[in-house]
């Protein structure tokens, strides 16, 4: 392999190093970094890091927000041979310090807003040996900064194979807790290649970066695929949902990386637009939204001025992977020719495992598996049979680090990674996720069925803003005694009386073993991933202890 993966980017892209690589709003102003600015800046850190004592191997972690710093740090790491260590800045300190102490690293990188959390996470642990702050540019700083410590004496780059573990990114993953995934240069390349291949992605096009880095879709398709592909991404740090609406029409965004939750938003703002305008655009909307059900979904945005207004006239697709799409979210935009390619994939399979294309689309899929990945679905014995997802590939992880018993349990002798999902494949080969094995709620009559099924019905609640629906069972027996729905009302000063009668109205034709048999209001919001994902574990947790509080 290339001493500088920023090498083989331009072999790949045949581009000139001239070109804008990476654009931040900083200031007031947009500033652009070029591909040479940001090899030579990689370069000038990997030389201090080799000086330091890094050896092949090493870690090295990042704590930050996204920006172009991470970048650097990114590509620095590569060529002095060392193993980038993401860290959450959103997780609490607690649990960073046991990623720290699990992965060793000698260095620390942290952003400005994440300098005092960074100093909790490393107090007492002598392995981190530097903390280093990478966005200060005052040279009066009290603390050792990227600027700082860059070096022009040039040291010897080290050669990577493609089989050495690039990154380390902790996720609870397929077996529920905490673990490092390690992911190497032939997974991170072969999924940045996919997003070229599947969505012709090229020089002109401009990626807005709304995910953290930390999560691996960001770091693989969102930059170092745009990258390959010769491509900007362009970063609003302290961004709000607003912002990054607006970035979407004045930068001419021609794609995005979005969660879940961003599109829900979405949609809401264009109703709220919508809602606000005449009498005659509301009745002209609503006749061109059945008529657009019967054009091709790429024609669909020009029926509605207000949407193309609104994302602007460059931009192509949110490309999304991790929590599932409500179906009316995705229902809503894909009509009014908000373009969303889904995808399905975890860490362990260094972001996505299949995602829905321009050319190979399927509504409430996640899309067909990329190119030379394999799935298959263990226990179903055929089309539109339910199985567990399994698959195998390029994409695959190398293991877990530290922890070869839980690699087994994930991999088998095969190859084979299993990944606790379930699944069923329809009649063109375009897969359906169902939900994780382990949310699954058996009850003691035999009647099953996943929670996303009843969230999905109580979220069309007017009430309700989020909903979290868990089963509870005793310790010693395997089926659930009861179903309890955790909501989050839409006013803080919300009657439970209301939202009962709202629930069950929604529930009224289902089966009387999907319908909660209690509702426990919140007036926080659910814990969630970055791409808004459920964590159901830290909503049983609270549930549990609000109702300890409450005896």
């Amino acid at each position: 392999m290339h001493l500088s993966v920023l090498d083989l980017i331009y072999q790949k892209a045949g581009m000139l190093r001239a070109n804008p690589a990476i654009s931040v709003f900083r200031d007031g102003e947009w500033m652009q970094l070029r591909f040479e600015d940001l090899q030579r800046s990689a370069q000038h850190l990997s030389n201090y890091l080799i000086e330091s004592g890094i050896n092949s191997g090493d870690r090295i972690a990042v704590l930050s927000e996204s920006n172009p710093e991470f970048g650097v740090v990114f590509f620095a790491a590569i060529r002095a041979g060392a193993i980038l260590v993401p860290l959450d800045s959103k997780l609490p300190a607690e649990e960073l310090a046991l990623q720290v102490l699990d992965s060793a690293p000698r260095f620390l990188f942290a952003s400005k807003r994440c300098f005092e959390l960074a100093s909790r996470v490393v107090a007492g642990n002598e392995t981190v040996g530097t903390v280093i702050v990478m966005d200060e540019t005052s040279s009066r700083s009290s603390h050792k900064t990227l600027q700082g410590v860059s070096t022009h004496i040039l040291r010897e780059g080290r050669e990577r194979d493609l089989e050495e573990t690039a990154l380390i990114v902790y996720t609870a993953g397929v077996t529920g807790e905490s673990k490092g995934v390690m992911l190497t240069f032939n997974n991170l390349l072969s999924q940045a290649e996919s997003l070229e291949y599947l969505f012709d992605v090229g020089k002109k096009d401009l990626f807005l970066s709304a995910v953290s880095m930390t999560q691996v879709t960001e770091l693989t398709l969102g930059f170092l695929g745009v990258l390959f592909a010769g491509g900007q991404v362009c970063y609003l740090p302290d961004s709000t949902f607003k912002t990054k609406v607006k970035a979407l029409h004045k930068q001419n965004i021609t794609y995005m990386i979005a969660t879940a939750p961003f599109l829900n938003s979405m949609k809401n703002l264009i109703q709220k637009k919508l809602a606000k305008s005449s009498m005659q655009k509301r009745l002209q909307f609503k006749m061109r939204f059945g008529l657009a059900k019967l054009l091709p979904r790429r024609s669909r945005r020009r029926l509605f001025p207000l949407v193309h207004d609104l994302i602007g006239p460059q931009f192509r697709s949110f490309i999304t992977a991790g929590a599932p799409l409500p179906r009316d979210v995705e229902y809503f935009l894909d009509t009014v020719g908000v373009d969303i390619c889904h995808g399905y994939g975890l860490a362990e399979s260094s972001s996505l495992t299949s995602i829905n294309s321009h050319d190979n689309f399927r509504m409430h899929s996640v899309g067909k598996p990329l190119p030379d990945i394999e799935v298959r679905l263990i226990g179903s014995k055929g089309v539109g049979d339910e199985g567990e997802v399994v698959t195998r590939g390029p994409h695959v992880m190398r293991g877990y680090y530290n922890s070869e018993d839980k690699t087994n349990v994930a991999i088998d002798s095969s190859g084979w990674l299993y990944t606790g999902d379930l699944g069923v494949f329809d009649e063109d080969g375009f897969l359906y996720i169902n939900g994780r094995i382990k949310d699954l709620i058996h009850l003691v009559d035999g009647s099953k069925f996943y929670p996303q099924e009843v969230e999905q019905l109580i979220s069309q609640s007017a009430l309700i803003k989020e909903v979290c629906v868990v089963g509870i069972r005793d310790a010693n027996s395997f089926h659930h005694q009861e179903v309890v729905a955790i909501v989050v009302p839409e006013k803080k000063n919300q009657k439970i009386g209301g939202i009962n009668k709202s629930v069950a109205s929604l529930m009224k034709n289902q089966p009387s073993s999907k319908i909660p048999t209690r509702i426990v209001i919140s007036t926080d919001e659910l814990p969630r991933t970055h791409f808004g994902e459920i964590k159901r574990m830290l909503v049983l947790d609270w549930l549990k202890s609000h109702e300890a509080a409450n005896r």
